[in-house]
């Protein structure tokens, strides 16, 4: 039985790598367009790798029959080049507003930017216009992340050794018994919390962690391994 299950998985593996494409932005546009990616048909789903190349903006828009709006987002593979962006749009319904959700099932390369939308009319621009779901195993980049949440949802996520990101107005969750470990350099404008006593974060060997806010009041925080670094503005 054991054998049996174990051949299915690895067929739907196979299959799944299979039926993965690479997208990369030839102009601004909607996720959901196929012209965005210069293709004539389709736009990146969960399995996929996607580029958002230099001097080009994707939005979470998508086209419905009568009006586009924004829509969630799941990827594989999400590289942000530098000079490119990924808007992701707040969704509003007849019910309220919520932020949009992208969500990440490998690596995470941000040397570009991810922003939410912003109305700059609004007092509102300081909170979340969407959430990063991280299901994947690594994240690094030199780029910039902002006006969102950031969620770990893997076992273990690792912060690249050559990692600088930025957080603007982002804060991190760590769901559950959930372990972020920092290799690299970030800056947090916001806070970092876990969800329980299980969620851990791990400032490794000569990393950098700056922080706005309050610092894992809930969950473990280790930071005893030589030259790391950790600046806050909050509270424990």
């Amino acid at each position: 039985m054991k054998k049996i299950i174990f051949i299915i998985i690895f067929v739907l593996g196979i299959i799944t790598i299979g039926l993965s494409k690479t997208y990369i932005s030839v102009k601004d546009g909607r996720w959901f367009d196929s012209d965005t990616w210069g293709v004539s048909s389709g736009y990146p789903r969960k399995y996929d790798t996607v580029i958002i190349s230099p001097g080009t903006t994707v939005n979470n828009y998508k086209r419905y029959f009568l009006f586009s709006a924004p829509d969630d987002i799941e990827v594989s593979k999400l590289i942000v080049e530098k000079g490119g962006t990924l808007s992701m749009y707040k969704i509003r319904t007849l019910w309220g507003d919520y932020p949009s959700k992208l969500t990440v099932y490998d690596s995470l390369i941000v040397n570009g930017t991810i922003e939410g939308d912003v109305d700059q009319n609004s007092s509102s621009s300081t909170t979340n216009m969407f959430n990063l779901y991280m299901r994947g195993s690594v994240i690094t980049g030199t780029g910039l992340i902002k006006y969102g949440g950031l969620y770990i949802e893997n076992s273990k996520v690792e912060v690249a050794s050559d990692a600088n990101l930025s957080l603007y107005l982002t804060f991190i969750v760590i769901d559950d018994d959930n372990t972020l470990v920092n290799f690299g350099k970030l800056t947090v404008e916001q806070w970092i919390n876990g969800t329980n006593s299980g969620s851990t974060w791990i400032n490794e060997e000569n990393s950098y962690l700056a922080v706005g806010n309050y610092l894992m009041p809930t969950g473990v925080l280790i930071a005893n391994y030589s030259g790391n670094t950790i600046r806050y503005d909050g509270l424990f």
